[in-house]
């Protein structure tokens, strides 16, 4: 953001961002509602397309940074907002905000859907499946929307991390200057 202001400290993180979470818990219940639908009510693109910003939300919440910008009718006041890691700041690339999480919450999410889901890959691996779906789903007249992605990975993925980041105990990861 262009008009944020000098902070005390270097980075400051707080996870899961509450800010992020609610706007993907917003996708996924949307996506819940579609994807309950009869089969052929005409909603496949939009239950793939709302899935995809929920994973990718999710993800989000867990690598942004909190700011603080200046209220200009309030001296002193400031309005709080989230910003995404700045390596992934106009990413949509899944597996690129993964990399952007924090090692250790990194590798509980993996250890987690390990013991959740036995299907023998990882975390990471069924993201990379699913690289592209938003993109996909969005511009599907497009060449670049022809590739198929599979309807299970996508729920599977969505639901895994509304429940990894709701069970997460939230914290603040800050770096002073």
């Amino acid at each position: 953001m262009s008009n944020r202001t000098e902070q005390e400290w270097k980075s400051r993180k707080e996870i899961p961002n509450a800010q992020i979470k609610d706007a993907a818990d917003q996708y996924n219940a949307a996506r819940i509602i579609l994807n309950d639908l009869a089969p052929g009510s005409g909603v496949l693109l939009p239950s793939m397309n709302t899935a995809a910003v929920a994973i990718e939300l999710y993800l989000k919440s867990l690598s942004a940074e909190v700011i603080h910008v200046p209220d200009e009718g309030w001296d002193g006041w400031y309005t709080v907002y989230a910003e995404p890691s700045k390596n992934i700041r106009s990413s949509h690339r899944l597996v690129s905000i993964l990399g952007s999480v924090p090692e250790d919450i990194r590798s509980d999410l993996e250890n987690t859907f390990k013991e959740t889901y036995a299907g023998g890959e990882s975390f990471q691996d069924i993201l990379a499946k699913i690289e592209g779906a938003w993109l996909s789903t969005r511009y599907p007249y497009e060449p670049i929307g022809r590739r198929g992605f599979d309807l299970r990975n996508l729920m599977l993925i969505s639901d895994f991390l509304q429940k990894f980041v709701s069970g997460l105990k939230p914290r603040d990861l800050i770096q002073w200057q």
